[in-house]
């Protein structure tokens, strides 16, 4: 998208000639700041934003991200990215011992917006309605015919599939799909148990069945 030509007083300003705000007075991906008297309030420079994307941290860095702004010059305020989410993939397979609750790893992160994944766990830094969803391969030990995946918020169990496989010791997925209401700071992770007894069952990497933990909020709290 082009940016517009100069606007001189009298002119009638068109979308379909002027389909951009004019970059002497803002930014025309992640909106504006006012610095008042200093200097008049200009754009936030292409070159501190990576990608031209605006991640939270960049806007942290830059501006206010309260959304909206005011123009008093020592308190003024723009606009901040509104999206949240994160998803990550196992990184490798995952020895599960049986008869033990094992948190599930998912080591390889494919998109992370607010940076709030770490450790395959996502600590929401927003209230609001979120969608979360996680699925594993299975690869049970003989001796195991049950295995429950769970979505654990704060440590606490919120949903669980059971799952009772008709062939001891055969590859399976297991899914999980849920909307939960987050607060700040609470945080969400998968675990998994079996039931086997006779060793470990194990959480394979197998690129052919998909498997990943992933998060978006769906919904702010008015």
């Amino acid at each position: 998208m082009s940016e517009s030509l100069p606007v001189s007083a009298g002119d009638d300003i068109l979308a379909s000639a002027y389909n951009n705000l004019r970059k002497d007075v803002l930014d025309n991906g992640v909106g504006h700041y006012h610095t008042g008297a200093e200097d008049g309030g200009r754009q936030i420079p292409e070159s501190s934003l990576a990608f031209d994307v605006a991640t939270q941290a960049e806007l942290d860095a830059t501006m206010n991200t309260t959304t909206g702004h005011d123009h008093d010059g020592t308190n003024s305020k723009a606009l901040a990215s509104g999206l949240y989410g994160a998803r990550a993939i196992p990184t490798s397979s995952q020895t599960i011992p049986g008869q033990t609750y094992t948190k599930v790893l998912y080591g390889t992160e494919t998109f992370d917006i607010q940076n709030e994944f770490t450790d395959s766990r996502y600590t929401a830094i927003t209230e609001g309605y979120y969608q979360i969803n996680a699925s594993i391969y299975w690869v049970p030990d003989a001796s195991s015919n049950r295995v429950d995946l769970y979505i654990r918020v704060n440590n606490y169990e919120k949903l669980v599939s059971e799952y009772y496989p008709t062939y001891d010791g055969i590859p399976f997925t297991v899914n999980l799909s849920d909307i939960y209401y987050l607060a700040t700071n609470d945080y969400v992770e998968i675990w998994v148990y079996t039931n086997g007894s006779g060793g470990a069952s194990t959480i394979g990497s197998n690129s052919a069945y998909p498997m990943a933990f992933s998060i978006i909020k769906i919904k702010s709290v008015a």
